[in-house]
């Protein structure tokens, strides 16, 4: 007679603030506590306003960007990748750039238990730009 042992969880679970903390540890563009990973593109170039429409490829291939980033760190993300917002920098000698922000809400890996719920894009699933993605 064999008795079989119930699966239950390896690890004790972690409270969120834990959660936020690694997340955090994970990145380098911000120190912020709250779920998200946080990148930064810096770019030479200034703009009066960076929602305008002639932007949104640069922006979708930024977002696109940040979820392949998270992934990397070991973060799962679980939504689409936004913009944040942009900060104009004065440089020397009149060489301005601007900090592009983006973020995502993740979960570390070890803490995401189903992967359905991680969020890719089809051009990053699909790995070669196209949109659509092959079973």
């Amino acid at each position: 007679m064999s008795t079989k042992k119930q699966a239950g969880p390896k690890t004790p679970r972690v409270t969120e603030m834990a959660t936020n903390e690694e997340i955090a540890a994970r990145q380098a563009d911000s120190d912020a506590q709250d779920g998200r990973y946080h990148h930064v593109f810096t770019v030479s170039a200034a703009s009066e306003d960076w929602e305008a429409p002639e932007h949104d490829s640069m922006h979708a291939a930024n977002r696109l960007a940040v979820l392949d980033a998270a992934l990397h760190h070991g973060l799962h993300p679980q939504e689409e990748a936004r913009y944040d917002g942009a900060e104009l920098i004065h440089g020397n000698r009149g060489r301005d750039t601007t900090r592009l922000s983006y973020s995502v809400k993740v979960l570390p890996a070890d803490q995401a238990h189903a992967p359905s719920t991680v969020t890719v894009s089809k051009e990053l699933a699909a790995g070669d730009g196209t949109s659509e993605t092959t079973d």
